[in-house]
């Protein structure tokens, strides 16, 4: 009996570290997980207080090991966010390639620009 009120409680503080992570508010919190709003303050004191640190460290212990496993995208995120002073900000994605124009596209193109020569005109 015990242990399934220590399991459920141990769910339950790894459910506040997630939704603080994403920083919801007590009042959203409590209601999520439909336990009362003094309860939650009583018992997840801690994980309320300093949960998205100790999800923060969580996740840097994740990229950590995966950088050392070899992951270059791990590595190079971790660099960043040791980078002092710097924002973390994900690469723009590169623009999509110019599509290849059609022959009435072209042939509207050239129509709107004016002629060079009398030889342009003839043809």
């Amino acid at each position: 009996m015990v242990d399934e009120i220590f399991d459920k409680i141990i769910a339950e503080a790894r459910d506040i570290l997630c939704v603080t992570r994403i920083s919801l508010s007590p009042e959203e919190i409590a209601a999520c997980l439909q336990i009362p709003l003094d309860e939650l303050r009583r018992y997840f004191a801690h994980e309320l207080e300093h949960g998205q640190s100790i999800a923060n460290a969580k996740v840097l212990g994740n990229l950590t090991f995966l950088a050392r496993q070899g992951s270059v995208a791990a590595a190079k995120l971790l660099f960043q966010v040791s980078q002092p002073g710097k924002p973390v900000v994900p690469p723009l994605p590169a623009p999509p390639p110019p599509r290849p124009k059609g022959k009435k596209e072209r042939l509207e193109i050239e129509a709107a620009e004016p002629p060079a020569s009398w030889a342009q005109l003839l043809n």
